[in-house]
C-alpha cells in the first residue's frame, strides 16, 4: 500500500533570468539569484525586490523571465506560473543591482 505524505506551503520560490543594460553598453541575460518569499508575502513590490542580477553587476535592467513556485515545509518546490516583467524607471528602484 503506497504511504501518503502531506506537505505544507511556507512560502514561494523566485528565479528566472533578467535582461540587462551593461556597464559601457551592451545588453545580456543573466540568471538570477533564486529569492524565497514568505507566506503572506507575495505582493508587487516583493516581487519585484526579488529580481536581480545574479551578482553580476550592471547600469539598468530592460525585463526579466520571472518562474514562481510554490515553496514547502522540507525544501520541495512546485511550478506555479511564469510571466514576465517589464522594466520601466519607477520599477527600476525596487530591483537588486550590483555585487
Amino acid at each position: 500500500m503506497p504511504r501518503k505524505v502531506t506537505l505544507k506551503q511556507v512560502g514561494y520560490l523566485v528565479e528566472g533570468i533578467a535582461i540587462i543594460n551593461m556597464w559601457g553598453g551592451g545588453r545580456g541575460f543573466v540568471d538570477m539569484d533564486k529569492r524565497k518569499l514568505p507566506l503572506g508575502k507575495m505582493c508587487k513590490s516583493n516581487l519585484l525586490s526579488c529580481i536581480n542580477d545574479g551578482r553580476f553587476g550592471c547600469e539598468s535592467f530592460e525585463g526579466a523571465d520571472i518562474m514562481v513556485s510554490d515553496l514547502y515545509e522540507n525544501g520541495y518546490s512546485e511550478f506555479n506560473r511564469t510571466f514576465y516583467v517589464k522594466a520601466r524607471p519607477a520599477r527600476q528602484k525596487l530591483f537588486c543591482a550590483g555585487i
